[in-house]
C-alpha cells in the first residue's frame, strides 16, 4: 500500500534480518537469489508436496551505484558521492562455504528509489 520501507530494516538497531551490506532495501536480477527471500512455505496435499512464495518485481533507480568490496552491515546510507551500492562475484563476505558473493545484489537506502510494480506468487515442486 505504501511501497517498500527502509525503516523496517532499521528496527531494533537493525538486528532483524542480518543484513550483510547495510540497512537498505535489497534487489537482484537473479531469480534464484530472489527465491531465497521469497518466504517459501511447504504446502502438503494428497497429490504432491510443493513450496510457494512471493516475489516482487520492482523498478529501482540506482543513480550512481558503488561496488562494495566486502560486507558493511552497519551502513544506513550509501557512501558520499553515490546513490546506492551493489555487490557481485568480486565482493568478499566469508559466509558459509563461499568466500565471495554468488549473485548480484543492489541496495538502495531511500524509499523513493524503488517502486513495486508486479507481485508474483511462485511455486516450486521439489520432486
Amino acid at each position: 500500500r505504501r511501497g517498500l520501507r527502509t525503516a523496517y530494516t532499521r528496527l531494533n538497531g537493525g538486528s532483524i534480518g542480518g543484513h550483510l551490506y547495510g540497512h537498505g532495501l535489497y534487489f537482484t536480477t537473479s531469480s534464484c537469489k530472489a527465491n531465497q527471500y521469497s518466504g517459501m512455505e511447504t504446502v502438503d496435499s494428497a497429490s504432491k508436496s510443493h513450496k510457494t512464495g512471493h516475489i516482487l518485481i520492482c523498478r529501482v533507480v540506482l543513480g550512481r551505484p558503488k561496488l562494495l568490496e566486502t560486507t558493511n552491515a552497519d551502513a544506513t546510507d550509501p557512501p558520499d558521492g553515490y546513490h546506492s551500492t551493489y555487490v557481485n562475484s568480486t565482493t568478499k563476505h566469508n559466509i558459509g562455504t563461499h568466500a565471495y558473493q554468488l549473485h548480484d545484489e543492489y541496495i538502495v537506502f531511500n524509499d523513493i528509489e524503488c517502486y513495486p510494480e508486479f507481485h508474483m506468487e511462485v511455486e516450486c515442486d521439489w520432486h
